[in-house]
């Protein structure tokens, strides 16, 4: 067993090994976790087809390792969506982090670079919009839920039934 002095000095070739801090995922706070669920949401849209490998990897650059990273985005079984039509159709539990963390998820849509993890520098609400309109697009490719479906639940989370100009979650950017 090499110990901790052992790795600061271990050297290959010319170049030393750096250390990294490493934190497990159930040792991170509520905050934390919340803040990078929802940045896996917005920036790797495939999570919600279920396919975790491009964030498990983006969440270890960060220092952060997850044994059971699925349940992140499924625990807790189906989540209620509403369509356009008003009915209520059980989708994957994917779907609540975004419901759950509405001013998280609306906030990071709305940063200029949501690849950044902290700062807001905001576009304006018709960039937003298209923004939304995009990454619904995506996911609803990419989920295993009907295109169809998942656009109309998502286009419906976002405007409200019967749409409309002045989202319901403007007032939380």
């Amino acid at each position: 067993i090499i110990s901790t002095d052992q790795i600061n000095s271990i050297t290959i070739g010319a170049k030393p090994f750096t250390t990294a801090t490493i934190r497990l995922w159930k040792n991170l706070t509520f905050d934390e976790k919340r803040l990078y669920t929802i940045f896996g949401c917005v920036n790797f849209p495939e999570v919600f087809g279920g396919n975790y490998d491009r964030y498990a990897l983006w969440l270890t650059s960060q220092g952060i390792v997850d044994s059971h990273i699925r349940d992140q985005f499924s625990a807790g079984g189906k989540e209620e969506m509403v369509i356009s039509s008003g009915r209520r159709i059980h989708f994957p539990g994917v779907y609540r982090r975004i419901k759950n963390n509405s001013e998280l998820f609306f906030r990071r849509m709305a940063q200029k670079d949501t690849t950044v993890l902290f700062g807001y520098p905001e576009i304006d609400m018709e960039a937003v919009n298209r923004r939304l309109m995009e990454w619904a697009d995506c996911v609803s490719k990419l989920s295993d839920v009907e295109y169809e479906l998942s656009m109309d639940a998502l286009k419906t989370f976002f405007w409200g039934v019967g749409g409309g100009n002045f989202p319901w979650w403007k007032s939380m950017i």
